[in-house]
């Protein structure tokens, strides 16, 4: 399964349009957030987002998926999450997880959140049939975000602008363009020798529960075993934990545990996956894996198992 039939699939209850009878639609419009991707090819989405948010509204919470994801951060008061590492954002920073790492911004306060977004897989870029290396900012086990000096910045902004103006002409050479145009950009964000890393801020109570969740996922059957371990109500956990991540609990745990049912999925089978990760029942891991992975265990097994084995 590519990278856009993973999108399609995790995005199909978000009101999303798109040419449904073309092999490779050029646009994915978000008519909730009056905002649109641009598919590039297969392996690769574009797109440029602003919008204002107020916490009540915001739309992001805890996730995840299978593909990188890569944002630059123009304006906005957000922080971002990668896993169990708060991170402090600023404008003009670099943020971006891996396949199958959670993450997520955190908006901070009512603001427009402006920024540039990319959705890209391994096997996005290549030369005379063979895959080029990701770069380095990308396969870095650093769970960091980069902030650039000024003339780094400025550079990445005319790309950034130049690649926009050609997605929106959608001419027969637009997309190849686009794609020089991407990979300049990230040679740049990778070669950009000022960048720094930018420190995580101080964990709080709300991550170190995330953490406990992260690490036994597999023995949690439901929020009271984890409020019974922090010694705090059910009710009050479920408020704070939803305030803080913007995911109820309860959908984390289940999030959780599909995500790391996929690998024992691809390389066993449905019931092993479903009760190794800690579900009562198969029809409870299928309705969970529907509602998170956009397609049931099996269809996903089906279309994943020769990627996943590098068979042909």
């Amino acid at each position: 399964m590519d990278l856009l039939q993973n999108y399609i699939l995790l995005h199909q209850n978000d009101q999303i349009i798109f040419e449904p009878d073309v092999e490779i639609p050029n646009v994915i419009k978000d008519k909730v957030h009056n905002q649109c991707s641009y598919v590039i090819d297969r392996n690769l989405i574009f797109s440029h987002r602003k919008n204002f948010f107020t916490t009540k509204n915001f739309p992001e919470g805890l996730h995840s998926h299978e593909y990188y994801e890569v944002v630059l951060l123009i304006r906005g008061d957000v922080d971002y999450i990668k896993e169990n590492n708060p991170l402090i954002s600023s404008s003009g920073c670099l943020f971006w997880a891996k396949p199958g790492q959670m993450h997520t911004a955190r908006l901070k306060s009512s603001s427009v959140y402006e920024r540039y977004v990319f959705y890209i897989s391994e096997n996005t870029f290549s030369h005379d049939g063979n895959n080029l290396p990701l770069w380095n900012f990308l396969t870095a086990d650093d769970n960091c975000i980069l902030v650039f000096e000024p003339e780094v910045l400025i550079k990445a902004i005319s790309l950034l602008d130049k690649t926009e103006s050609l997605l929106k002409t959608n001419t027969l050479y637009s997309k190849l363009l686009t794609k020089t145009y991407i990979t300049q950009l990230f040679a740049l964000f990778d070669d950009a020798k000022k960048a720094y890393f930018c420190s995580s801020s101080h964990k709080t109570e709300m991550m170190f529960i995330k953490e406990f969740i992260d690490k036994n996922f597999y023995s949690i059957r439901s929020v009271s075993d984890v409020a019974n371990k922090f010694h705090i109500s059910r009710e009050h956990l479920s408020r704070k934990f939803k305030n803080y991540f913007n995911i109820s609990i309860s959908d984390y745990i289940s999030k959780r545990k599909v995500i790391e049912s996929l690998p024992i999925l691809l390389s066993s089978n449905v019931t092993n996956a479903c009760y190794t990760v800690g579900f009562n029942s198969q029809s409870a891991y299928i309705q969970a894996f529907k509602k998170n992975m956009g397609c049931l265990p099996s269809d996903y097994r089906k279309n994943n198992c020769k990627t996943y084995f590098n068979l042909e």
